[in-house]
């Protein structure tokens, strides 16, 4: 089951940066190498520091709601449980 994850702002901008400069990278070949791919491989590189950050899995993130710097997201199995257990004790 998705839930929300709030991001800081210095992480959302991060990622906002990151996938400007993906979009807008012309897909050309420099010394061999796709520019354009390379962009996008570091945005993917930080969904994937973002998750292990948050606790969420990486290809599971869909838009959340954007002023509020928010993503919706599974958390990784572990902190599923975390989460229950502290809703349970809360519930108590």
């Amino acid at each position: 089951m998705k839930r929300i994850f709030t991001l800081s702002e210095e992480d959302w901008k991060a990622l906002m940066d990151a996938s400007r400069v993906a979009r807008s990278t012309p897909v050309i070949l420099i010394s061999g190498r796709d520019a354009s791919a390379d962009a996008h491989r570091s945005v993917m590189v930080l969904w994937d520091e973002l998750g292990e950050r948050y606790g969420f899995i990486p290809s599971t993130v869909e838009p959340g709601y954007e002023p509020e710097h928010q993503i919706q997201a599974e958390p990784v199995p572990d902190r599923l449980a975390q989460i229950i257990e502290r809703h349970d004790r809360a519930a108590s």
